[in-house]
């Protein structure tokens, strides 16, 4: 995609400070590492200061209630999500709470260690301090989406991270992350980062991890947060905007040769922290939460106090460990599995770095994750996360466990009080519960079996993860109500929120929200194809280099044919399909469909149906690859690739302004031509120097009593 001059304002644009510090005015210290979490509702402590409770057993309420179905065969069942979500969504999720929330370990030097049936190692209180006479925990985090997971949250973890170079015989720091500095291009390890700053193994890994016990080996990861290695799945994110950075730096070095490496790196770290907050508010959370569900950003309101809230990272932010699958499959490119693993050996893979060897192999994981659901929210949570989690060797450590006692330890444990404290109405009984959230018998049964207080005693996870889904939201009414409140503070209390910080440079700003997260994977893997959805589960179908019939299912496809000429059909679903090679021809059927020809001469039917479909013309254009498009109705779109259309519109733009309708037969017509449509004939041509004046390369032809206009075309990265 390439870079306009537009982006040298980037250049003098005010940094972030990487410790969060500075972010308000007036309130310095808001949303910084080190600050305290807020609460939005009173605490639940047994005296209202501090006391835990610590009954019923934690690991009896996971046993009893949480445990994920077994079938015949007595393993967990597979419970796929309803709305189709993948498991790129869950793990996703997992990185976006390490770059904003987590509380420091114990023990906290006041409270004796706590022995809990289900961990191995006892449960120390996290440390605190008294505001107002009560418990309150700090993060150690900066609470901004500011992507402190890759870049520290501090300035030494950030300097460690940056490559350091010689320039004009002095070593500098680089504009680019540190990498393994290999073809491979993964995150460095322990031993490399310090090879490059001088430091021994053992300083660095106080500098990321501090004391945080765990397994650790020199050739496990380095990344701005020190829990990037706790499995695989996670790893792929954690390298993919590392790699995001550094595709930023070399695109603005290109155009700016003459800025200092300082200036390209805060410029790079602006634009990717950008993208990635557009991709959080415009596809991660309308996913879990419905389109509708946050306000609408009004600008930045220095009242607001984007820290985060206990109540939402303690408890409501959770319910990832219970869309987590127990078995994960990598995959080829063609589809094919290539290996199977349960949850527990991706945490013991991860922990001796074995599970990323090279680029190829976090690309199998990449698209395993992309394809396969993640599983129902519904409060039962699967063997990995119960019984292995951390793939510690002959241990029983059980997620659930630590969950529900840390929520106890925070204030934030008893589920009536939470929901009382945010405006809800509470339950009187258990019976009233369930009929409230359709819960089965045997849900009810096993609630009454182990909360034999009654109703009261119930812990705000258990309560949370059970409630039925809110309106179209993937969680239920009072996790939805703390992750809408977590997420409209960060975003509005956050002074260098993207839409803010690029607000006088309105170019810039539409580079960004016009990039997917889809694009994202597409150009820091070795992934070719991509779905063009990146949270949606789906089938990927891969064909050879013959010509073949390749055939979706029912649900959503990713179908591509490769060399040949092949005939691929998408079925019920909102598929993708793709041509590639040869003389093609793809029917979408029903469904929101993506058709893409690629090379040759290829037949795109949409479909007979009313559903938004997209045609997408991104590769080279000419006689040879002229696509005829079948069913073009006024709800579809032709989607123009910017790197291909590169000389039309304003400098690395293009503006709705670049499409002329033709109503003649002549293709020489204003100098401002760029796509010309000729109603006469159907057929769309390219102006490949954009004055009108070249000659004009047919790319597609329509129905010719089609009427196009502007709106029909869309604008791709």
């Amino acid at each position: 995609m390439p870079i306009s001059s537009l982006y040298s304002f980037l250049r003098d644009l005010l940094v972030r400070n990487p410790d969060g510090t500075g972010n308000n005015l007036l309130h310095r210290d808001w949303g910084s590492a080190g600050h305290e979490f807020v609460r939005v509702t009173p605490n639940s402590y047994l005296d209202g200061k501090g006391q835990m409770e610590v009954s019923p057993s934690p690991r009896l309420i996971s046993n009893t209630i949480m445990a994920q179905p077994k079938g015949s065969d007595g393993k967990d069942l597979d419970i796929p999500n309803a709305a189709g979500l993948n498991e790129f969504h869950q793990f996703f999720g997992q990185f976006l709470t390490h770059d904003i929330a987590e509380a420091p370990l114990g023990p906290n030097g006041v409270d004796p260690p706590l022995f809990l049936e289900g961990l191995p190692f006892p449960f120390n209180r996290t440390p605190f301090e008294e505001v107002g006479g009560v418990r309150q925990q700090h993060n150690e985090e900066t609470s901004f989406l500011d992507l402190s997971a890759v870049y520290g949250r501090n300035a030494t973890i950030l300097n460690l991270l940056r490559d350091d170079i010689v320039v004009n015989g002095k070593t500098v720091q680089s504009a680019k992350l540190l990498t393994s500095g290999n073809a491979d291009n993964l995150l460095p390890t322990f031993a490399q980062v310090a090879a490059d700053s001088g430091k021994t193994v053992d300083e660095v890994r106080f500098i990321i991890n501090g004391t945080a016990p765990g397994a650790f080996d020199p050739n496990q990861y380095v990344a701005g947060d020190n829990r990037a290695n706790q499995n695989a799945a996670l790893l792929t994110h954690q390298t993919m905007w590392a790699r995001e950075h550094n595709w930023q730096v070399e695109r603005l070095a290109e155009k700016f040769p003459t800025w200092s490496q300082n200036q390209l790196f805060e410029a790079a770290r602006t634009i990717t922290e950008a993208e990635w907050q557009h991709v959080v508010y415009s596809e991660y959370l309308p996913k879990l939460l419905g389109t509708k569900a946050l306000s609408a950003y009004k600008g930045y309101k220095s009242t607001v106090d984007p820290s985060v809230i206990n109540e939402w990272t303690t408890v409501a932010f959770r319910f990832g460990h219970d869309q987590s699958s127990n078995v994960f499959k990598t995959l080829g490119e063609d589809g094919s599995a290539l290996a199977s693993f349960t949850l527990g050996q991706s945490f013991a893979l991860a922990n001796t770095a074995q599970a990323i060897r090279t680029s190829g192999s976090m690309d199998e994981w990449v698209r395993g994750q992309l394809s396969h659901y993640t599983q129902e929210l519904d409060g039962k949570v699967v063997d990995g996360n119960r019984n292995a989690l951390f793939g510690i060797p002959g241990a029983t450590v059980d997620l659930n466990v630590f969950d529900i006692q840390r929520a106890r330890d925070h204030g934030v444990g008893n589920y009536n009080k939470l929901r009382e404290g945010l405006g809800l109405a509470t339950y009187a009984s258990f019976e009233e519960f369930a009929a409230a959230n359709g819960l089965d018998t045997n849900t009810l049964d096993a609630l009454k079996s182990v909360y034999t207080a009654g109703i009261g005693t119930m812990d705000s996870l258990v309560g949370g993860l059970l409630e039925k889904n809110h309106r179209d939201s993937q969680l239920g009414e009072t996790f939805t109500r703390l992750t809408v409140m977590q997420f409209e503070r960060l975003r509005d209390g956050d002074r260098f929120y993207y839409e803010n910080r690029l607000k006088l440079s309105p170019d810039v700003l539409q580079d960004v929200k016009s990039t997917s997260l889809a694009d994202i994977i597409a150009r820091t893997s070795g992934v070719k194809y991509v779905y063009h959805d990146a949270f949606a589960a789906h089938e990927r179908i891969g064909g050879t280099s013959g010509s073949e019939t390749l055939n979706g299912t029912q649900k959503a496809d990713l179908i591509f044919g490769l060399e040949g000429n092949d005939t691929s059909s998408g079925g019920a679903g909102n598929d993708d399909l793709h041509g590639d090679q040869g003389d093609d021809k793809l029917d979408g059927g029903t469904g929101r469909d993506l058709l893409k020809g690629g090379l040759g001469t290829d037949w795109l039917d949409a479909g007979a149906d009313k559903d938004e479909d997209r045609f997408v013309f991104d590769t080279a254009l000419g006689a040879g690859n002229v696509d005829t498009i079948k069913n073009f109705t006024n709800r579809d779109k032709i989607c123009l690739d910017k790197s291909v259309f590169t000389a039309l519109g304003k400098e690395g733009t293009l503006s709705k302004a670049a499409f002329h309708v033709s109503k003649t037969a002549a293709l020489a017509g204003a100098r401002d031509d760029r796509i010309i449509y000729q109603e006469k004939t159907g057929n769309l041509y390219y102006d490949p120097d954009g004055t009108g004046a070249g000659q004009a390369q047919q790319f597609a032809k329509l129905d010719p009593k089609v009427v196009l206009n502007n709106l029909d075309f869309v604008v791709i990265s």
